[in-house]
């Protein structure tokens, strides 16, 4: 009936022309036609990553694209300008992060190898000095990125376990 040379049987879109059949979340219905590509739950009009499964739609520096669709974090050290000292490197369980100047720390978390965000089960703030407790962190590298009133910061960690 669409004219896109699929038979209706065939064709996972029978009134949308589709010639390429393209069912990104394998639902049977082809994209062109399906309201929710990946299949997460959330309609592709109001999905930050519509191609991609992410229900919670997680958009960690709110760009309006959702963490699993964003080219992961590089690993490498950049703008430490701020931050004095971190010890113990490699650590365990616990790392304390120095800072040159009084700052407050909006928000902090960790990036693995792939890219991932993931969130340290505690941190004590105060104003030249984090204390952060990264006994979920498996062992490995990652980048700290420290998210400031005043400036932003990344560095590389080494969990050790």
């Amino acid at each position: 009936d669409d004219g896109d040379g699929v038979l209706d049987t065939e064709d996972n879109c029978p009134l949308t022309a589709n010639a390429d059949q393209l069912d990104t979340d394998e639902d049977g219905v082809g994209d062109v036609c399906d309201t929710d590509d990946d299949g997460d739950g959330v309609l592709d009009t109001e999905d930050n990553c519509p191609l991609t499964a992410n229900a919670d739609q997680l958009d960690t520096d709110e760009d309006g694209v959702g963490d699993v669709c964003e080219d992961p974090e590089p690993l490498f050290i950049e703008n430490i300008n701020f931050i004095k000292n971190i010890y113990p490197i490699p650590t365990e369980n616990n790392i304390r992060v120095t800072f040159d100047i009084q700052l407050d720390v909006k928000d902090l978390y960790f990036i693995d190898i792939f890219g991932r965000v993931i969130r340290p089960i505690s941190y004590t703030k105060l104003p030249d000095v984090l204390d952060v407790n990264v006994s979920n962190l498996n062992e490995g590298i990652y980048i700290l990125k420290i998210l400031s009133d005043k400036k932003n910061s990344k560095v590389k960690i080494i969990i050790r376990r």
